[in-house]
């Protein structure tokens, strides 16, 4: 990656080495975004957009922004970063004596040989698989935390929030939801041009609905890929779709030993790679690197090709509220339990209890539906942290990314849906299948879960934290569709090595062989230090 150092007598010291920024005198910014006229900004325009006397005006061009972006201000009289609510372009900063805040776009730039690991921020990533509310592994690096901005004095403030009001709940017709979508994929097929774009494709909704909006648009220069185990029930659904639509699709079994060789742990583009998606606060998927490597290989891919993976449509329909069993009266206590038991799936940690708990209180206020405290929490933790971050693969291999259901529009139309829409997703589904997938036979359906079936899941969720990790490993599932436990094995080995696991039995599940073989790599880099 080239490296690009600024340098100013401000309150900010900025390293950046992503090839995707560009500067003027007072700001540096990368991605784009459309203004509330529908005027797309990118490059050197951004920079300009983001070119403001004060933190008002600052703010004001941040809560009228739509895009996927990060921006620093570096003039004589504002020093100001912030990140768009996805998270797509981290931002991480420490204090330095010296120079004020030193800002850049690799976590590891800014790493000292005195750092040490931050306790509440392990059993965090240990529990959830990344730390919360902005924070990283080592106690004095932070991030620039999704929907805010960072001043010179340090605070962070939010420009844009998940939380609903009651004044605000609406109940949304089909209709209306065809003509957001119409809205956000015109945007998105404007920002493209006539690039190369490739679909991460699966068997469920989403993804098949971002190419069937493509479809629609007319837009013919698509590529397709699914990975997995060969014949598994998420390709043969892929395969359907693909073929209804006419676009291609290329079927990686990430088994394969052409496939698993991909990934060598100890070459020099691995260790980029894993400082890169890691940045100190994340495990580092597997899965996708070894896709876009083989896509590579075979030279699917053009130089300037653009992703549009399907994050986070499901979670906008209501999908971990369903998941949870959370409805209108669900009480505060019960939500937390629920993050506690849905999305702290590695390591249960009752000690976390209480900075949960604080997030509901500072949030809970006149007005704001309680569920929607929840949501805020998954938004503004989970999907930028975690799910956000693999989409970060395509960065590393040079690509930009578009994330359709992120367009501010497609936020806040679901944000301020009433919550009897978004009950087993019944309104997105439904929808889309109907005015969507039906008329253009891709209607593939797969099983419909029942309100008993997560009813059932939530207390098998309960029992599994009760139980000892001895029988949790002797009850693992095994029926692993991606293939990604065959992938993590040189992973499962080192961990082994340095004595962190006894044996191969001593996972669970991949991710959970990918979380800790980071954690054993950034205290490697901390000893070293």
């Amino acid at each position: 990656m080239n490296t690009i150092k600024t340098q100013k007598k401000t309150a900010f010291n900025i390293k950046l080495f992503g090839k995707g920024w560009y500067h003027t005198p007072s700001v540096s910014a990368r991605g784009y975004i459309y203004d509330p006229s529908g005027t797309l900004y990118k490059g050197e325009d951004l920079c300009a957009y983001f070119t403001v006397r004060n933190i008002e005006e600052l703010q004001e061009r941040l809560e009228q922004a739509n895009g996927l972006f990060a921006v620093i201000c570096h003039s004589a009289t504002l020093n100001a970063a912030a990140v768009d609510s996805s998270r797509i372009y981290p931002l991480y900063y420490r204090v330095d004596r010296e120079h004020g805040y030193l800002i850049s776009d690799d976590a590891y730039k800014i790493l000292r040989h005195t750092d040490t690991l931050d306790t509440i921020s392990k059993m965090e990533y240990q529990s959830a698989g990344f730390p919360l509310y902005g924070k990283t592994l080592i106690s004095n690096i932070k991030q620039v935390r999704p929907g805010h901005y960072l001043t010179e004095e340090g605070e962070q403030h939010q420009y844009y929030t998940y939380l609903t009001r009651s004044h605000e709940l609406t109940i949304a017709n089909s209709q209306q939801m065809g003509e957001m979508l119409q809205n956000v994929f015109r945007r998105m097929v404007h920002s493209i041009g006539d690039r190369q774009v490739v679909i991460p494709l699966s068997g469920g909704n989403d993804s098949r609905l971002i190419l069937c909006m493509l479809k629609k648009m007319g837009y013919r220069k698509v590529i397709c890929y699914t990975v997995g185990r060969e014949n598994n029930i998420e390709e043969k659904i892929a395969k359907k779709v693909a073929k209804e639509l006419n676009y291609p699709l290329y079927i990686i079994n990430p088994t394969k030993t052409e496939i698993k060789e991909l990934i060598q742990l100890d070459s020099h583009e691995f260790q980029q790679y894993y400082q890169f998606i890691g940045g100190l606060s994340n495990f580092v998927w597997l899965f996708e690197y070894a896709a876009i490597n083989y896509l590579r290989k075979i030279k699917a891919i053009e130089q300037n090709a653009i992703f549009i993976p399907g994050h986070s449509a499901d979670y906008n329909a209501g999908s971990h509220l369903t998941k949870a069993c959370i409805g209108q009266k669900s009480s505060t206590e019960y939500m937390v339990r629920a993050i506690m038991h849905e999305h702290f799936e590695y390591e249960f940690q009752p000690k976390l209890k209480n900075n949960i708990r604080n997030y509901f209180n500072i949030k809970k206020q006149d007005q704001i539906e309680n569920w929607s405290i929840y949501q805020a929490f998954i938004f503004e933790n989970r999907l930028p942290y975690n799910i956000n971050n693999s989409a970060r693969v395509y960065e590393f291999f040079g690509y930009e990314v578009r994330l359709p259901y992120w367009d501010k529009e497609f936020l806040e139309f679901f944000r301020k849906i009433h919550i009897k829409q978004l009950e087993m997703q019944n309104f997105y589904t439904h929808t889309i299948r109907q005015h969507i997938f039906i008329p253009m036979k891709v209607d593939f359906e797969q099983k419909q879960e029942n309100k008993v079936f997560f009813y059932g899941r939530k207390i098998r969720n309960r029992i599994k934290h009760l139980l000892p990790i001895a029988i949790l490993r002797l009850r693992k599932n095994t029926n692993d569709i991606l293939g990604e436990r065959e992938l993590a094995e040189p992973m499962l080995e080192e961990l082994i090595q340095h004595g962190i696991y006894r044996n191969k039995s001593y996972a669970i599940s991949a991710n959970q062989i990918m979380k800790d073989w980071y954690l054993m790599k950034v205290r490697q880099v901390l000893h070293a230090n």
